[in-house]
């Protein structure tokens, strides 16, 4: 029977490399009842996880190892759903408990991890200052736990990646195989960073076109915001993302509007969706605050 794992854990906020063969140093946080983030200076030991299971779908050299779903506590009514929808798949998924934004005052972020005060790239919004809604804040917040996560795996293949899943993600009827079609099309001259498994024609405001050139029959590259109810990262992608820390503005447009128009990090997404929304499921996110 198909298991899930909960993890109730601390989680790096940022990693600062020093010199080869030494260890990380690492920022941690741990998230109270009281919903405040409580800053630890430690050195990080050189163990990582291991991962329990190689793989459950394979395409060309890339393989997809765990799927990571991020679910509040207080949304256990979504829990139960993602479960029903997802476990006669027969794959792997850790649950990822997500940081809830509700409540949450600004004195309770780290600003070097996440600007509450920042600011939007999309042209469309003018780059307008924003203060960024309680669940932008808890949302972006969750991505960076799952992206920790991931950056503590061992790592025995630098083309495996791991889904990191929002709770109303869906799958297609076809999964297995879209995911496959669409890994085998990826570069293998260097491993791909991020892999969009639903992207939006248009960006979330709905203003302008998602920017994207076609890589392969089923693979675009992408160069613009396409939200994050899915998406594939490899080990080493985590490393980057949390090594370029403070997000700036809504996690999806600080990667998708900021880091891969610059080439920080290679952006792909599959060019038929592989995965759908639960429409019935309200966003938690909230309206944005114009500064």
């Amino acid at each position: 029977m198909l298991r899930s794992f909960e993890y109730n854990y601390v989680f790096i906020s940022k990693i600062i490399y020093q010199q080869a063969n030494t260890s990380p140093e690492a920022v941690l946080f741990s998230h109270e009842n009281s919903g405040v983030f409580q800053q630890k200076q430690l050195i990080a030991s050189n163990k990582t996880t291991p991962v329990q299971e190689r793989g459950f779908v394979f395409g060309g050299k890339y393989s997809i190892v765990i799927n990571f779903v991020l679910n509040l506590d207080r949304a256990a009514d979504r829990w139960k759903k993602f479960q029903t929808t997802w476990n006669h798949l027969g794959i792997p998924y850790e649950r990822i408990p997500g940081v809830d934004g509700k409540g949450m005052s600004v004195a309770d972020v780290d600003q070097s991890i996440l600007q509450t005060h920042g600011w939007e790239p999309n042209p469309a919004l003018y780059g307008r200052s924003t203060q960024m809604t309680p669940g932008e804040i808890g949302c972006g917040l969750s991505h960076i736990r799952a992206w920790q996560k991931i950056a503590s795996l061992s790592v025995s293949n630098d083309f495996d990646m791991h889904c990191i899943l929002e709770d109303d993600a869906i799958p297609t009827s076809d999964y297995k195989n879209r995911l496959a079609q669409v890994l085998s099309e990826l570069p293998t001259s260097a491993p791909a960073d991020i892999l969009y498994l639903y992207r939006f024609k248009i960006s979330p405001s709905g203003h302008i076109p998602v920017p994207e050139v076609k890589h392969s029959e089923h693979v675009n590259l992408l160069h613009g915001t396409s939200g994050f109810v899915g998406y594939c990262l490899s080990h080493g992608a985590s490393v980057k993302l949390i090594r370029m820390l403070p997000v700036v503005c809504s996690v999806d447009n600080w990667i998708g509007l900021e880091l891969l128009p610059r080439g920080n990090v290679s952006g792909f997404a599959s060019r038929q969706n592989v995965l759908t929304i639960d429409g019935k499921v309200p966003s938690l996110i909230g309206q944005h605050s114009w500064l």
